[in-house]
């Protein structure tokens, strides 16, 4: 069934994780094409999934902080499918964490938040936007997080959140020209496997009545969102960032 995406040829970085899988699922079943990426070798599995069912995808085992890594991966995604109209950039580090005051953070861990988190968007957008730019097309998606707003007790994440929207903003003007969008979208809490572990199911149900829609949102949403920004409906949208939270932020 064709949709909004059909035939794009989208990368998408953190393809393993909770919501890059379901990203990947998603655009697949709208007939998109995929270059999927992630450090675990899951990524290979959902790939071939991908391709079992019928779709297109090539998944790699890449570390995104590595430059040579990740441009050889962008240049066999367009050598294998000949363009690239979007990036959805989902690599993040965020299980795990441990929630104390910002001066008890470790600097390694603080890096390491800041290099994958930070460095790891521009690595993949960087080494992709010469093939857009030469199509005069393209459509990227960052994806924040309602963090970026600050909560206690994960100073480094939040920066790192902060910065996603301050580099959307900057890559969505420099892009512009070249008929490149650039968007962000920030979501609430995900009733995911990492974010779930970290708060208690009373919270998590607190959080819930604190929304406007009484839930809390879903990766489906999320990718309901950057589908949006992904396809031709949304040709006019740069440099805006899209809060996908149920309705606890508004902006």
């Amino acid at each position: 069934m064709k949709g909004k995406i059909d035939g794009k040829v989208v990368l998408i970085s953190g393809a393993a994780g909770e919501v890059g899988k379901r990203g990947a699922e998603i655009l697949s079943a709208e007939n998109a094409k995929l270059g999927i990426i992630d450090l675990t070798d899951n990524v290979e599995k959902i790939a071939a999934g991908i391709r079992k069912s019928g779709g297109e995808a090539l998944g790699r085992v890449v570390d995104i902080c590595k430059e040579e890594d990740v441009r050889k991966f962008v240049r066999d995604v367009f050598d294998k499918f000949g363009r690239i109209d979007g990036v959805l950039n989902i690599a993040a580090i965020y299980r795990g964490l441990v929630n104390r005051n910002f001066e008890e953070i470790p600097w390694q861990e603080m890096e390491k938040v800041l290099k994958v988190n930070i460095m790891g968007i521009w690595m993949l957008t960087k080494e992709a936007t010469p093939y857009m730019k030469k199509q005069k097309s393209g459509s990227i998606v960052n994806i924040s997080s309602t963090a970026a707003w600050g909560l206690a007790g994960l100073l480094h994440y939040d920066a790192s959140k902060a910065a996603v929207l301050g580099m959307t903003r900057a890559m969505a003007n420099e892009l512009g020209p070249h008929g490149i969008r650039v968007n962000t979208i920030a979501p609430g809490l995900l009733p995911t496997e990492s974010s779930l572990g970290r708060i208690t199911k009373e919270y998590a149900e607190k959080l819930s009545s604190m929304a406007a829609l009484r839930k809390l949102p879903t990766p489906d949403d999320v990718i309901g969102a950057a589908k949006f920004l992904l396809s031709d409906d949304s040709a006019s949208i740069t440099g805006q960032t899209m809060v996908v939270d149920a309705g606890r932020l508004f902006l």
